[in-house]
């Protein structure tokens, strides 16, 4: 119902937050519940545990970045001017919240398997999606190797954020655009030397 949706929503908002600004241990059910104006029941009619809660967090953060990468437009004709524009994208959008967000995922997937199990669904779903960039970027290359750049893009952009996540907000606005120009030159040139 429109309702339940709405309820959804403001709950996914304060608990973002919530996880934001007090991370994972600090996160009380019971609190967001109060703030959104609800019983703790209710809340957990929609969200049964923290975990559940947690979960559907960073499963829209996923969806959002994977859905900023959608909206690039690929013509391999002006691949430099579309690469450029998807690393910026995406790094810039890592570089605020949606980064830190990112970070306390991939924390969490190292200790619990729920989290696991979602973080490397989301990084298939990710390297899916490279993948199709990759083949319209460079449709020369074996798909074997496509597979290796696709890796190191992954992996280009992953030590990025962790990168901007630690700097203040003046620096962090000029070094991801540095690192965005960065990247899309070492993607633009291994695929030109394959």
């Amino acid at each position: 119902s429109t309702k339940g949706d709405e309820r959804r929503r403001l709950i996914l908002e304060d608990a973002r937050r919530a996880l934001l600004a007090n991370g994972y241990a600090n996160l009380s059910v019971r609190e967001i519940a109060k703030r959104v104006g609800i019983s703790i029941g209710n809340l957990q009619y929609y969200y049964p545990s923290k975990d559940d809660l947690v979960e559907a967090i960073i499963q829209q953060e996923i969806d959002h970045s994977l859905g900023l990468l959608d909206e690039i437009e690929w013509a391999p004709k002006h691949i430099k001017a579309s690469l450029g524009d998807a690393v910026s994208t995406v790094l810039n959008y890592l570089a605020g919240p949606a980064g830190r967000l990112y970070l306390i995922s991939g924390t969490l997937a190292l200790t619990e398997a729920r989290f696991q199990v979602q973080h490397e669904l989301g990084y298939a779903q990710v390297f899916a999606s490279i993948t199709q960039i990759l083949r319209v970027a460079a449709p020369h290359l074996d798909p074997s190797i496509q597979g290796r750049y696709v890796s190191i893009f992954v992996a280009l952009i992953d030590g990025a954020t962790l990168r901007i996540q630690g700097m203040d907000d003046a620096k962090r606005k000029s070094e991801t655009k540095k690192l965005a120009e960065d990247i899309s030159a070492t993607i633009l040139a291994l695929i030109k030397t394959d």
